[in-house]
């Protein structure tokens, strides 16, 4: 376990929330942090660096680098997904996609299958991209329109796109 006692740095959070870290942790197994580390930063200076993302996702992150087991909701994987992928964290990202996977099902709500759609375009995650799209046939996306109305053409498009090559490929649930 972390121990904040001796810690000397601290990792803030979008919520405010704060996490006090350990500076030769992070350089030994976070790249990231490493490359940061070794420059001039006003991070350095501070002894604090601020990620624009829920303490959620990013004490996910933290316990990831110390090694600990990971025990996370859907919401909170599917952020890590974008974390592990913006902060050279590659191996997070497959812990990530391999909690995602059991807790995906045809129950799972369409909110929250737009919600992992997105956030696999995001992190550059094809296989999980078309994961989530195959489970889109069997719902109504007409009857929930509000989920996309905030998305442009090229995005409805590429959903599409995915929900098409899932099919085609037999991934996800659509044609069990």
């Amino acid at each position: 376990m972390l121990n904040t006692s001796v810690s000397d740095f601290s990792i803030t959070c979008r919520d405010a929330v704060s996490i006090p870290v350990h500076t030769a942790v992070l350089c030994t197994f976070w790249p990231f942090f490493e490359k940061m580390w070794a420059n001039d930063c006003v991070e350095k200076t501070n002894r604090t660096l601020h990620l624009d993302f829920p303490s959620s996702w990013v004490k996910q992150l933290v316990a990831f680098i110390y090694k600990q087991k990971l025990s996370m909701t859907l919401e909170e994987a599917s952020g890590v997904l974008i974390l592990s992928h913006m902060y050279l964290l590659p191996d997070l990202g497959t812990v990530a996609s391999q909690q995602i996977q059991p807790m995906v099902n045809i129950e799972t709500s369409l909110d929250d299958l737009c919600t992992g759609w997105e956030r696999s375009l995001e992190a550059c995650n094809d296989e999980l991209r078309l994961f989530f799209a195959g489970f889109f046939p069997k719902k109504h996306p007409r009857d929930c329109k509000h989920l996309f109305k905030d998305w442009d053409q090229e995005k409805v498009l590429e959903l599409l796109v995915d929900i098409s090559d899932s099919v085609s490929e037999g991934k996800g649930e659509c044609l069990k």
